[in-house]
């Protein structure tokens, strides 16, 4: 009996606003992958968050992700005018640049780079030690 297919079960749970994802087993069934369930449900953990597991069928030899990821990072991004800058979030593109993410907090009217803007970034460091990467030029990336 060649097996097609196998049954992964996890437990998902939030942890300070991230998800916090634990791989319990890869099973040959689903039965087999809830008796797993049943076995660990009363485990410290599991116990508070019954409604956590999540048992999933996989093909064997087939890619079940194949559209990549985004990377998010923290942007200083320099306020026209001043040496201050504001921190934002952008998005790491597959160049190597960035783009920035549309901000819906703060005022963007004296950035200057606007959100959604592709940016080149510099990595600099600041006198209380930490290392930041700084929005330095706007780019127009070639769309392949």
């Amino acid at each position: 009996m060649k097996i097609e297919r196998v049954f992964l079960l996890h437990h998902v749970h939030e942890l300070d606003e991230v998800e916090d994802v634990k791989l319990i087993g890869v099973y040959s069934s689903e039965a087999m992958a809830e008796a797993a369930r049943a076995r660990v449900a009363s485990q410290p953990g599991f116990v508070d968050d019954p409604a956590g597991f999540h048992v999933g069928a996989y093909e064997l030899d087939k890619d079940h992700w194949t559209e990549g990821f985004v990377t998010v990072v923290a942007v200083e991004v320099p306020l026209k005018g001043s040496t201050e800058t504001v921190t934002a979030l952008a998005s790491r593109l597959k160049s190597g640049l960035y783009e920035l993410w549309p901000e819906r907090v703060e005022p963007t009217e004296s950035w200057m780079f606007k959100p959604c803007e592709t940016i080149r970034c510099e990595s600099r460091s600041y006198p209380d030690g930490s290392t930041r990467l700084v929005a330095v030029e706007r780019v127009e990336e070639v769309k392949a």
